[in-house]
Parts: structure tokens; C-alpha cells; sequence
């Protein structure tokens, strides 16, 4: 979702899940990931969404095992804002089932407005 004042023009996005057990070595690069996956996004997302406005991303829905163990979502969409400056935002998550259904929990660091700041976590 875009929650700034002025329309994002998506051009890219990278995604991937692993194991919540392989996070250490998979996120090192955080958030360049190596074994992301990725495909052209351009779209055009308003601006002052909503948390109700999400956009979902159709590429990126990717099957959890239920297996018992927990995942690691995470992702970086580039898009490009109204002055044409390429900027990117980030995201991993925590990706836990409980009984039939998943839920997600932002990881430390999880946004790039952390990281930008300064604020790098794994």
C-alpha cells in the first residue's frame, strides 16, 4: 500500500519465503536477497491508502507447508514517485500457523523506513 501524498509507479518486485531456521544464512543480505524471485510490477499505486486498500500482488502468493515449522516472508518492491526518483520499500514477516489459518508478524527491522533510518535489524 501507498501511504504517502503522491502516486507510486511500481516497477519492480522481489519476494521469497525459507524456513524461520534458515532466516540467519538467507538474510544476511537482507534486503538483497540472492534467491529472490522477482518480475516487472508496473502499476500505479495511490496516493493515502488505507490499511483496508492493500493491493495484493498476485506473483507474489506463494504456498505455506504445514509442516510445524514457522517461515520467513520477505520482499522489496522499486517503484519510482511523480518526480521520477527510483526508491524501494522492503518487508519480512514472520509467517506462523495457527490451527488452519496463518498469521504475520513484522520482524525487528522489518520496514525499510527502519533500515533507511539507519536502523538495520535481522
Amino acid at each position: 500500500m501507498n501511504t504517502r501524498k503522491t502516486p507510486a509507479f511500481t516497477k519492480k518486485v522481489f519476494w521469497g519465503v525459507c524456513k524461520e531456521s534458515e532466516w540467519e544464512t538467507v538474510g544476511r543480505d537482507w534486503p538483497q536477497i540472492e534467491e529472490a524471485q522477482q518480475q516487472d510490477w508496473e502499476d500505479v499505486l495511490p496516493p493515502q491508502m488505507a490499511p483496508g486498500d492493500r493491493y495484493p500482488i498476485a506473483c507474489t502468493a506463494t504456498e505455506i507447508p504445514d509442516d510445524g515449522e514457522s517461515r520467513v516472508c520477505y520482499g522489496t518492491i522499486i517503484y519510482r514517485d511523480v518526480f521520477g526518483h527510483e526508491s524501494s520499500t522492503s518487508w519480512k514477516h514472520l509467517v506462523v500457523r495457527e490451527g488452519q489459518a496463518l498469521s504475520t508478524h513484522a520482524l525487528p527491522g522489518g520496514y525499510s523506513s527502519e533500515w533507511d533510518a539507519g536502523k538495520q535489524g535481522r
